[in-house]
């Protein structure tokens, strides 16, 4: 048998509610004199070292500028930042600087500001496991492999025999655009049971992300440094830094205060449920069951916690047999039978609830 909702009505439109203030694991706004190299810096918060030379093919140190790279999202939210920027060209030789971090195995979110101006060659972040070498040791990252100008993808460092090595399609970049780099690791979420990496481009702030831009599968491990690098003195900006256990450890924000319009929805909320021509109406049908609350909507567990609720068993076939007894009284304590009303049912397909209002006439 099914079961069938019986709910009281709802009336109250809830406001967009914002996470509470999450912290880093790691942090990298990279807070030093512009123009000086990065090579020995060891500020931020969370790291084991500062950063250092490759130990071998060393190369140059990237240079740290004095403008903050930044990021304002499609509801209005700014990313918090501090400090200056990175910039990976010194000169004309290849850049590359490496940072530790207390080994992670579990699910990780990483995110970070990048402003990808060069053209061709290699730049990238990209994290390394147990050691420094290309070969034996890189794991994944956000990098451009000769793929065009501006253009990045998820990139799978230590591919395996049949395994994919980038994640289509690639993200481009309007010129002298940041884009805010968020990658997701989950354990054992892969293709037969590898770890499983998601990218997100320019996501929205206030709600962890749900559809990856490129998703990858890498077999199972962690991480334990980062790498800034970038071949032939090519230029890109890297900024902010994080590393975390959730999305808002790594997506710290300054939300837009917003009126509601006169659909009772403020802006940030029209951007999180989609509402745009452009966006076919199943991904607006499943932000509204993710943000119910934006139009005072109950999500199922909630149904059975309203007054008057209750759960009715539905025939395999035909309507519900819904009836309700009206009773009169004169002293409070006998009640008689006024009236038996029944009214079955029949709900559309797929629907498991239905509400009944009563009032005077």
């Amino acid at each position: 048998m099914r079961s069938r909702h019986l709910f009281a009505p709802h009336l109250a439109l809830a406001t967009l509610a914002l996470p509470a203030t999450a912290a880093p694991v790691a942090y990298e706004p990279f807070d030093y004199a512009p123009g000086s190299d990065l090579i020995g810096q060891d500020g931020g918060s969370g790291w084991t070292e500062a950063w250092r030379h490759r130990s071998s093919s060393p190369g140059v140190s990237p240079r740290i500028v004095a403008d903050s790279l930044s990021y304002t999202d499609a509801a209005g939210g700014s990313l918090i930042t501090s400090g200056g920027s990175l910039d990976t060209q010194n000169g004309t030789a290849t850049s590359i600087a490496f940072r530790g971090i207390a080994r992670r195995t579990t699910e990780t979110w990483i995110s970070f500001l990048m402003l990808p101006t060069a053209n061709g060659d290699f730049v990238g972040l990209t994290v390394f496991d147990g050691g420094d070498d290309n070969a034996a040791n890189s794991r994944f990252g956000v990098e451009q492999r000769q793929l065009g100008q501006r253009s990045v993808t998820l990139v799978n460092s230590e591919p395996v025999p049949g395994a994919s090595i980038l994640a289509q399609p690639l993200h481009t970049a309007p010129a002298g655009e940041t884009i805010f780099v968020v990658i997701r690791m989950t354990p054992g979420e892969g293709t037969g049971g590898q770890d499983r990496l998601d990218v997100f481009y320019n996501p929205l702030l206030g709600h962890a992300p749900a559809t990856p831009a490129g998703t990858l599968s890498i077999v199972p491990g962690g991480f334990d440094r980062v790498r800034i690098a970038a071949t032939n003195g090519r230029s890109a900006g890297y900024d902010e830094v994080r590393i975390g256990d959730s999305y808002p450890d790594v997506a710290p924000f300054d939300a837009l205060v917003e009126e509601p319009g006169p659909d009772g929805l403020t802006p940030g909320q029209r951007a999180i449920l989609g509402l745009d021509p452009g966006i076919p109406h199943t991904a607006l049908a499943e932000a509204i069951r993710a943000n119910p609350e934006f139009l005072g909507l109950f999500r199922r567990e909630q149904f059975l916690d309203q007054p008057g609720a209750f759960v009715m068993e539905a025939p395999e076939s035909g309507p519900v047999p819904f009836s309700f007894r009206i009773r009169g009284s004169t002293d409070l304590k006998e009640w008689t039978s006024l009236q038996t009303i029944d009214r079955p049912t029949s709900l559309p397909d797929g629907k498991s609830f239905f509400r009944v209002t009563f009032g005077n006439r």
